[in-house]
């Protein structure tokens, strides 16, 4: 059974090979390179590249053509307790030092989330930011030693003392 595609094969020519080949190469390259926003980002701005030689050089009809993800603007900040931003600090890999996978997996099971990992734990630290933002300004120093405060709140904890201390 012969299958057709969108693009017959013998309609490309070996200029269109060559830069499918090299696409492949850099989108290769781009699913290794540092952050994960650079890793998405490179990918989609390479579909559209993808895309734009398909219409071109392959004689794709118009129709054919996804439309554009949006991205934010190069260089845009994430969240700093994001759970991208989480992951990008502690490793796709490893896991969060107060959050473990464990804690996770017993949520999942008990059908208390339905999240994937690290948008777990950004629940987890904001959760941990929102009880802080309750506190009275006199209950703000109680917490200060309190060992299960992830780092992430920790580090929170002392900008809303050092904001009391010059208030």
């Amino acid at each position: 059974m012969k299958h057709t595609y969108p693009v017959q094969i013998e309609n490309m020519d070996a200029d269109a090979f060559k830069m499918l080949a090299e696409q492949k190469q850099e989108l290769l390259q781009l699913l290794s390179a540092g952050t994960a926003s650079d890793r998405i980002n490179g990918v989609v701005h390479l579909i559209d590249h993808i895309q734009d030689t398909a219409v071109d050089q392959c004689e794709l009809p118009e129709d054919l053509v996804f439309p554009r993800v949006e991205l934010p603007p190069q260089g845009s900040k994430i969240e700093p307790y994001s759970a991208e931003a989480l992951e990008e600090e502690y490793g796709y890999w490893t896991e969060h030092p107060n959050f473990v996978h464990e804690d996770w997996r017993h949520d999942i099971s008990q059908g208390d989330t339905l999240q994937g990992y690290w948008s777990w734990v950004e629940s987890c630290v904001q959760n941990q930011l929102d009880e802080l933002n309750n506190l009275s300004l006199e209950e703000l120093p109680l917490r200060i030693n309190d060992d299960t405060l992830c780092p992430e709140a920790q580090e929170h904890l002392k900008h809303l003392l050092e904001g009391k201390n010059e208030a």
